[in-house]
């Protein structure tokens, strides 16, 4: 009986032990045929409560996950805020060397990319809750340097030339790398702007504003302050102005009196300016010499007739001038003087040079093109002037050309930041009738430009 006995519990262990073989089997079976754990297997390898989970086995999230916003991103301590755009919630994460950052297509770009004001979401995180990988995607977009913008802060809008998009809820403006408030962005402001579908969510200013705010201006009321070659203003008590960031050429001139100099607008800040400081010597006198190239055409100044044909001398202060010939379209611009000296040159189209651009003189349509702005030669078609705002001035080699590279290039910058809209706000729409007698490094470029083609066309004559 009792052998018996054993050899039943003997079969018993045997049919168990044939059986976990068996599970075992079709378990490496199951994985080796479709590349997936089993549910057992799966089972089996769960972490316990409380067990570290590794890298390799977190769940990839997919790029339609929840987008987060940039708001900020320290490079040097390695570390990234993040805001999700749904719930507002904000997170900061550290990465590694190892954190992988990924462009919308997929591809690997640099950490750099990844900043202020830019929509991505979290691939990974690792185990340490250190960021594993981020990307850009598809399903987002960004627009570059935005300068065609109309902003309604109370209907939460943005127009972008012709497309109307809605500010979310949650939506940030950024000024070099820290948060702003919306309503602070001027309208000339320059914009990266991003956002999805019709939603912004950020704005980054690229190009700010500053104030510019003259004192002690009692002596120049009445007169002209210009900036650039662009910004004209007349001089009121203790005028301001809201300028593009950069450097400027300054001058002002009133009834005989004036100067000029640089200033530098400075983002968010107010550059104040001494008109003291801006009086000289008075009155002072600019000899102003006119090139006409229109046989018998007349010029008046103030609406008085003067012979072009020599020199004049004319107190610092703004001009009408009037140009008038049999055949031409009137010629008339606002000439601000305020330098020793200076040469005007004025080019005159009649209808039959107009119809026939073609026949025209190569240099001559440089010149038309070069320094008239495009707004004033479209208006009647048929006047143009190589004045237009570089009214070449030769003052004793003091030009404006002896500044740095980085002050030129910081005031092509606020140049080229100077929107019409900008100067049509200062000048009541006007700031491409004004000629200024402190334009000698525009005009000294393109006499070079000139020269430098001249000997161009010769050396391939030559040829």
């Amino acid at each position: 009986m009792k052998r018996k006995i054993t050899m039943a519990s003997l079969l018993l262990l045997v049919i168990f032990f044939c059986s976990a073989c068996g599970m075992a089997q079709a378990d490496r079976l199951t994985t080796e045929e479709s590349g997936q754990p089993s549910a057992a297997a799966n089972a089996a390898n769960q972490p316990e409560q409380g067990e570290e989970q590794s890298t390799a086995d977190l769940p990839k999230m997919k790029k339609d996950g929840t987008f987060q916003m940039i708001l900020k991103h320290d490079i040097q301590n390695y570390q990234i805020t993040f805001m999700d755009i749904t719930t507002g919630e904000q997170v900061c994460y550290e990465y590694t060397d190892g954190t992988e950052f990924f462009d919308k297509y997929g591809n690997y770009t640099l950490r750099e990319d990844f900043s202020e004001g830019k929509l991505a979401v979290i691939e990974r995180l690792n185990s340490n809750d250190t960021l594993g990988a981020i990307a850009f995607t598809d399903q987002t977009w960004d627009y570059e340097d935005v300068s065609n913008y109309v902003i309604t802060a109370e209907k939460s809008r943005m127009d972008i030339a012709d497309t109307a998009y809605q500010f979310a809820e949650n939506a940030k403006a950024f000024s070099e790398g820290e948060e702003k408030e919306l309503y602070t962005i001027g309208e000339n402001d320059i914009l990266n702007v991003y956002g999805i579908d019709r939603t912004i969510y950020a704005v980054v200013v690229t190009t700010g504003h500053g104030t510019l705010a003259l004192t002690n201006t009692e002596l120049f009321e009445g007169g002209w302050v210009n900036l650039g070659t662009k910004v004209y203003a007349k001089i009121t008590k203790d005028l301001t102005l809201e300028l593009p960031e950069g450097v400027y050429d300054f001058s002002v001139a009133n009834d005989g009196y004036g100067d000029s100099g640089e200033v530098r607008i400075r983002r968010d800040l107010v550059t104040t300016i001494d008109l003291n400081d801006y009086k000289g010597e008075g009155p002072k006198m600019c000899k102003v010499t006119f090139d006409v190239g229109v046989a018998g055409a007349i010029l008046t100044v103030n609406g008085k007739e003067v012979n072009h044909k020599k020199p004049l001398e004319l107190r610092y202060g703004v001009y009408k001038l009037g140009v008038y010939a049999q055949g031409y379209d009137p010629w008339t611009r606002q000439l601000v003087v305020n330098s020793p000296k200076a040469k005007i040159e004025i080019l005159l189209t009649n209808d039959t040079q107009a119809q026939e651009g073609t026949e025209t003189k190569e240099d001559e349509k440089y010149e038309a093109d070069r320094s008239e702005p495009s707004t004033s030669r479209t208006k009647r078609g048929k006047a143009g002037t190589k004045a237009g705002t570089r009214a070449g001035s030769y003052t004793d080699g003091n030009s404006s050309s002896e500044s740095n590279d980085s002050n030129s290039a910081d005031s092509a910058l606020a140049n080229a930041a100077l929107g019409s809209s900008l100067a049509n706000i200062i000048t009541g729409g006007e700031s491409t009738d004004y000629l200024d007698t402190l334009s000698d490094l525009v005009d000294s470029l393109d006499r070079l430009d000139r020269s430098r083609n001249r000997s161009n066309e010769s050396e391939n004559a030559g040829d």
